[in-house]
């Protein structure tokens, strides 16, 4: 996703507690907070996304295959759960 691919640049310039903790993010860093929390929030949202989907798809193959469910059933009873 593109929230993965920018990397460090959202992050802000000057991390706070960056001399304390006595580490230094490598790479450029051009953004402030709000970007960097929005990247946050794009990174987790897609992630949750993507686990949803992959168990909805889990489910789906598992009726169909496992318990050899037709195709009218699986949309009448499975699909409005998921």
């Amino acid at each position: 996703s593109i929230s993965i691919a920018l990397s460090t640049l959202p992050m802000p310039s000057s991390m706070p507690k960056e001399d304390e903790y006595l580490y230094s993010w490598g790479g450029t860093r051009i953004g402030n907070t709000s970007t960097c929390n929005a990247q946050g929030f794009f990174v987790s949202f897609g992630m949750s996304c993507t686990f949803g989907y992959n168990v909805m798809l889990c489910v789906y193959y598992a009726c169909a295959i496992a318990f050899t469910m037709q195709e009218h059933t699986i949309k009448k009873y499975v699909e409005p759960i998921i």
